[in-house]
């Protein structure tokens, strides 16, 4: 099994830190990249090297990211040594990164293609709702904001390798561990239209709260 840079992108809501936090935790083989952020700390449990604005963006200028991106007020970034020393050990290195890093990554050719694997994890946008809900941390403007990206997200799915629906957090994790482990190209039917469509309608009653 060749070192790769696997991406885990997916909705907010959708579990894909939960994923990634268990595979690197069943699985010496695959190690988890801290990327960078300016946003405040949400749990103990966040594998995030917690920034300064000011020192993220010298970093930034000095590029010491293979991405960056500005998402709801703060920068996220995968730092481009650490990533490196993962893979150089033969590990499979994860991160995760959401879709606009993802294309920026692929665009910038930092990693040959054949060297990144991309899982989106995805959910049914009613279940999304109830999970950034259940957070209790986000404000209105913050959770319409979350699902208007989703909406924004799922019309950019084909580029990723696979799509794992996180229905069932066992079987999701199951399907993760082929895809990475075993290389095998297993990716679950995601109904676009009918996301766009339920989630048009929960953002359109939010919008009159």
């Amino acid at each position: 099994m060749k070192p790769k840079l696997i991406v885990i992108s997916g909705f907010s809501g959708a579990g894909k830190g939960k994923l990634t936090q268990l595979l690197a935790t069943r699985h010496d083989c695959l190690k988890i990249i801290r990327s960078c952020t300016t946003r405040p700390r949400r749990d103990a449990s966040d594998h995030y090297t917690y920034l300064s604005e000011a020192e993220f963006l010298a970093m930034r200028e000095n590029g010491a990211f293979l991405e960056c991106n500005h998402y709801l007020d703060h920068w996220y970034g995968t730092p481009r040594d650490e990533t490196c020393h993962i893979l150089r050990e033969g590990r499979q290195a994860i991160a995760e990164i959401d879709y606009h890093g993802f294309f920026q990554l692929l665009e910038s050719r930092l990693l040959p293609r054949e060297a990144v694997c991309g899982i989106f994890v995805a959910a049914e946008a009613s279940v999304l709702y109830d999970r950034l809900c259940g957070r209790g941390s986000e404000s209105p403007d913050t959770l319409k904001r979350r699902l208007c990206t989703a909406l924004e997200e799922s019309s950019r799915l084909c580029a990723y390798d696979c799509i794992v629906i996180n229905d069932d957090l066992e079987r999701a994790l199951a399907q993760c561990e082929a895809i990475i482990l075993e290389g095998r190209r297993l990716s679950s039917a995601f109904d676009t239209a009918r996301f766009h469509e339920e989630m048009n309608a929960i953002i359109a009653k939010l919008s009159v709260i």
